[in-house]
C-alpha cells in the first residue's frame, strides 16, 4: 500500500511541477495506433503532455487504454508422475488504463522536419477487466489490480509545421504485474506478467512559440 500510496504522491508531483513551468516547452499529445494481443486485433488510444527541458530531451506523462496478454506453456511431463518443472500454459488477456512517465531523447535524422527519438521510463497500471482463459497447474492471481512496469520506445516525428508534429513510434510494456501465484522454471524460476507491445500514430501539438 505504501508503494502504490508513493507512486500517486510521485506522479501527482511531477505534474504538478511540468504544469508550472514555461508553457512554451510543452506540447499536448494525442495518439492512437494498433496492437495483436493474442493474436487478435486491437485499437489504443491515449492523451498525454510533453515537458521539453532541452533541445533533445523531454519528459512525457501519458494516459493510455490498453489490452495487456500473457500466452505461453513450458515444463515437462514425466511417465512416473514426478517433474521438477511441471507442464503449465497460461493464456490471458486485460484491459488497462497505463500512466507511462518516460524520459525521451530525440535528435535529427536525415530530412530537414525528421527526428529520430528513444523513451524509456515506468507506468502505474490501472486492470479494467481481465480475462483467464487457459490456466493448467498454474493458479490466478486475482488480487494484482494496480501494478507498475517498464516502458521502451522508439520512434520518429516529423515537423509538419512550428506547432504541429506528427509521431510514429513502437513501445513495450512488461515486467510488473504478475498474474499467477506459482513461479515455474528450474534455474529461473518466474511468475507469469501480462504485457504490451503497440505502434502509435500521433500529434504533438505545441502551446508556445518556442522553436525546436
Amino acid at each position: 500500500m505504501n508503494t502504490k500510496k508513493n507512486l500517486f504522491i510521485f506522479f501527482f508531483l511531477t505534474t504538478s511541477f511540468m504544469f508550472s513551468q514555461q508553457k512554451d516547452t510543452f506540447f499536448f499529445l494525442t495518439e492512437t495506433g494498433y496492437q495483436n494481443p493474442n493474436n487478435k486485433t486491437n485499437i489504443h488510444f491515449g492523451i498525454g503532455i510533453e515537458y521539453f527541458i532541452s533541445k533533445k530531451s523531454s519528459f512525457s506523462l501519458r494516459a493510455k487504454y490498453l489490452k495487456t496478454s500473457i500466452n505461453t506453456e513450458g515444463g515437462s511431463t514425466s511417465n512416473t508422475g514426478f517433474s521438477l518443472n511441471p507442464y503449465y500454459k497460461i493464456i490471458y488477456q486485460g484491459d488497462i488504463v497505463s500512466l507511462p512517465l518516460n524520459y525521451k531523447w530525440e535528435s535529427h535524422f536525415i530530412l530537414p522536419n525528421l527526428n529520430f527519438f528513444f523513451n524509456t521510463g515506468v507506468a502505474f497500471n490501472f486492470q479494467i477487466k481481465e480475462k483467464f482463459i487457459l490456466t493448467e497447474n498454474l493458479t490466478p492471481n486475482l488480487n494484482n489490480n494496480t501494478y507498475v512496469n517498464f516502458n521502451l520506445g522508439i520512434g520518429f516525428s516529423y515537423k509538419l509545421n512550428r506547432k504541429l508534429h506528427l509521431l510514429l513510434s513502437a513501445e513495450t510494456f512488461f515486467a510488473g504485474g504478475a498474474k499467477t501465484k506459482e513461479s515455474r522454471g528450474i534455474i529461473f524460476s518466474k511468475r507469469f506478467k501480462p504485457d504490451s507491445s503497440i505502434y502509435n500514430l500521433g500529434i504533438r501539438y505545441q502551446l508556445g512559440k518556442r522553436k525546436l
